[in-house]
């Protein structure tokens, strides 16, 4: 079951596929906003969700699964009092897909990341550099009695934080750490 509040989220209908030149299957998961949310319904319906910080808008559309590959979207508007409506929906869809480079871009909302996530990326980096297993990385992050009574426990969430923990770190290495030193 997928709430949207309708009426505070305003959703935009397309259709996506996959038919005609590679080029018009532009809408890539990979390329969206760190900030946007994805529920599949009972249907198969893709509902996603992007935020800003002062505005969020959705877009949900059939057909072929956009986690799959790139696909083209077709958009709909009933009624010609809809296509005015829809300009301004377009337009903030279009700003947080594609912010423009001499503007600000959306703000998006996260939350800072603490020291002790900082330790943890560094720790899980060396780890993944010298050839450690994600186990055991975990071992040396939050102990052995610790990981012996969470790693197979799916509600733990302790290999999703190992997986963070890397991915950040690899972030960090790549550049990400300049970021720390402003």
């Amino acid at each position: 079951m997928v709430w949207l509040a309708p009426d505070r989220l305003v959703e935009l209908p397309a259709v996506a596929d996959r038919a005609g030149s590679p080029a018009d299957a532009d809408f890539r998961v990979d390329r969206l906003p760190a900030n946007t949310h994805l529920c599949i319904d009972a249907v198969g319906g893709q509902h996603f969700i992007f935020k800003t910080d002062a505005e969020r808008i959705g877009l949900h559309f059939d057909g072929a699964l956009a986690t799959l590959g790139p696909v083209r979207l077709t958009f709909s508007t009933v009624s010609l009092s809809g296509v005015s409506k829809a300009i301004d929906e377009y337009a903030l869809l279009t700003e947080i897909l594609f912010p423009d480079p001499g503007k600000a871009a959306p703000k998006l909302k996260s939350k800072p990341v603490t020291r002790i996530e900082l330790r943890d990326a560094l720790i899980a980096l060396d780890g993944k550099c010298s050839g450690a297993t994600r186990r055991e990385i975990a071992r040396v992050i939050y102990g052995d009695a610790a990981v012996a009574a969470q790693w197979s426990d799916p509600t733990a969430g302790m290999k999703d934080r190992i997986k963070r923990s890397i991915k950040r770190g690899e972030r960090l290495m790549n550049g990400g750490y300049r970021r720390l030193l402003r």
